[in-house]
């Protein structure tokens, strides 16, 4: 191959599923890269040819609608290249293009292009009236969409900036994120093969016949269920590896497979039959996951780099998250856990519970309602990727010949039908949480979630857990979903004791503790303290990130604190004596 320069074109478009009204961001590329060696016409003296030559003979376009605009000329090693956007009627295909290179002996001209099929873009205009910049077609869930690119900022804080692109109907269909981060050390961009979310949602056929289990197996069936995505892996040593600021993996609990790290970034192309497979779908997942969560306010919340272990547990059909040990071990018994986003996303929602209010999940119903939290968090999770049997959740890993995964639309009734068993009784309280999002959105219901989580104390039931979301819904938008919230609840059995619409019942005094003003009017929050120990006092968000501290000197005093630095929302107060420590809930009112 003496004599070519190799190119390697990364041609992708960004996304990641979701409701029409979501944005998704994420990788898929809906073409292959190709190349082909072109002879020169006889006598011609160029050395790079005219492009509308080359997509004529690649894409067969004999209308002639296909036109490409050149983006540069650079000459290497006595070569020429030159890299030419790809149009339909003056229309750019978002992130299409063509390299074309003159070979040394000037004979032929290699070129390297993505497979289109241009029969199917449905425009017959030429658009001459509108900014080029400004629009492309975009192939987005199997077809052309005409759509108009929007850059968005941050301001005044500058901290994030996007592409956002509209169709003509005024929907958001997709957004890219351009800001390239530096912060969270060496990294780089590798492609993988992934389910997204699992290979009945992606085939969007019921599990059974050639598309089931086989141990293991990478039939052509489960082959064509892979999407290939791009993913951001850290590179250090000359190696790529699956970490970020917030999951790391390592081998601790048997069987011990091969790890996913290599030194190239293609390296991570694989199949279900290759061990690695399970880290690189386990890491997708959890990163689009926790990228949303981070949209959402939620940044701060299990803000640290997670143990991962992608075949742990043994090798049992079964998969947890250890709060002693702070790290979380997937299964790889029957259907391997790790293939199955519903059971990966599952898992690490029994860790956001943890971070929220550590060792909080004691006691019967409050173990069904974090079973439910996790069942709603995995299943709204894999409806964004697709909508195929929504309701049935782990449609991979259960629904077949292992067990009969779980519902989201289960009928039963508290407290008529509970049985004791902390995942079935789950199913009231996660189908209360999907008939939310159905009814509201998903960004809406994950706050709300999210935002009660540090307030799902031991012991709690579901009534007192649907109180609980009463107030933090007051607290987030002054209450105006509390009567559709209630709705919701009474029509599983589930009846609040007190619907709770601008003051949260919290408590004011605790053993020689006082807080004043935690209401809607006073403008300032004393913090009153009778005993005469020493303490330090903290005020913290809902994720655990610290606002304030300060210490007192063990007399008695009244501190006063300003509210005028804090958004509307719930904050937690701890103060700390010796070995004892109390806890006060903040509010802060929507004015």
């Amino acid at each position: 191959m003496k004599g070519w320069l190799y190119v390697l074109i990364a041609f992708y478009i960004l996304y990641q599923g979701g409701q029409s009204v979501m944005a998704r961001n994420a990788s898929l590329p809906p073409y292959t890269i190709l190349t082909k060696t072109l002879a020169k016409p006889p006598g011609s003296s160029k050395i790079l040819p005219d492009p509308s030559l080359i997509l004529q003979q690649i894409y067969q376009d004999s209308p002639k609608q296909l036109n490409a605009i050149p983006t540069g000329s650079k000459p290497i090693s006595s070569t020429h290249r030159q890299l030419f956007q790809i149009r339909f009627r003056n229309i750019p295909l978002h992130n299409a293009y063509l390299v074309v290179q003159s070979s040394m002996d000037g004979r032929s001209w290699k070129c390297t292009f993505p497979q289109l099929d241009v029969t199917n873009i449905p425009v017959t205009e030429e658009k001459n009236d509108i900014s080029v910049s400004e629009s492309c077609l975009v192939f987005d869930e199997g077809q052309w969409v005409l759509c108009l690119k929007k850059a968005v900022f941050n301001s005044p804080d500058n901290t994030e900036a996007w592409l956002e692109f509209w169709d003509e109907s005024g929907n958001l269909r997709f957004q890219e994120d351009w800001m390239l981060r530096f912060d969270e050390g060496p990294d780089s961009l590798i492609r993988g093969c992934v389910f997204r979310p699992d290979p009945v949602s992606r085939l969007r056929l019921p599990y059974g016949g050639l598309l089931r289990d086989r141990h293991d197996s990478a039939s052509s069936v489960l082959n064509s269920a892979l999407d290939t995505v791009l993913i951001r892996a850290r590179y250090d040593d000359d190696t790529f590896r699956l970490e970020s600021p917030y999951f790391r993996f390592s081998e601790f609990s048997t069987p011990v497979r091969k790890r996913a790290v290599s030194v190239s970034p293609d390296s991570f192309l694989l199949n279900r039959s290759q061990p690695e497979f399970e880290e690189v779908n386990i890491f997708y997942h959890l990163t689009c996951f926790r990228r949303y969560l981070d949209t959402v306010g939620f940044a701060s919340l299990a803000n640290y780099p997670l143990p991962i272990d992608a075949h742990g547990m043994d090798g049992a059909d079964q998969s947890a998250f250890s709060p002693l040990q702070n790290r979380l071990a997937y299964g790889d018994g029957n259907v391997d856990d790790g293939e199955d986003a519903a059971v990966i996303v599952h898992e690490y929602g029994h860790v956001l519970s943890h971070a929220s209010l550590g060792f909080g999940n004691s006691g019967d119903e409050r173990r069904a309602i974090e079973e439910a939290i996790c069942d709603y968090l995995a299943g709204s999770y894999t409806r964004s990727c697709s909508d195929y049997e929504w309701q049935n959740l782990f449609k991979w890993d259960g629904h077949n010949e292992f067990w009969a995964g779980r519902t989201l639309t289960s009928p039963k009734i508290y407290p008529d039908n509970m049985v004791g068993q902390m995942h079935k009784d789950g199913e009231i309280f996660s189908s209360a949480l999907m008939t939310m999002e159905l009814a509201m959105s998903r960004k809406l219901v994950h706050k709300l979630v999210l935002g009660t989580l540090p307030f799902l104390i031991p012991d709690l039931s579901m009534p007192l857990a649907a109180q609980a979301f009463l107030e933090t819904d007051s607290v987030l938008s002054g209450g105006i979903h509390t009567p559709l919230l209630v709705q919701i609840f009474n029509s599983k059995g589930i009846h609040p004791g007190q619907v709770i619409v601008r003051n949260p019942v919290v408590q004011n005094t605790i053993r020689g503790w006082e807080i004043r003003g935690n209401d809607g009017v006073s403008k300032e929050w004393e913090l009153v303290q009778y005993g005469e120990k020493p303490a330090s006092v903290t005020i913290s968000d809902q994720n655990g990130k610290l606002l304030k501290s300060f210490s007192t000197t063990g007399s008695e005093l009244t501190v006063p604190i300003s509210k005028q630095a804090f958004l509307p929302g719930i904050y937690l107060l701890r103060i700390r004596m010796e070995n004892e420590i109390r806890t006060f809930k903040l509010v802060v009112f929507p004015s």
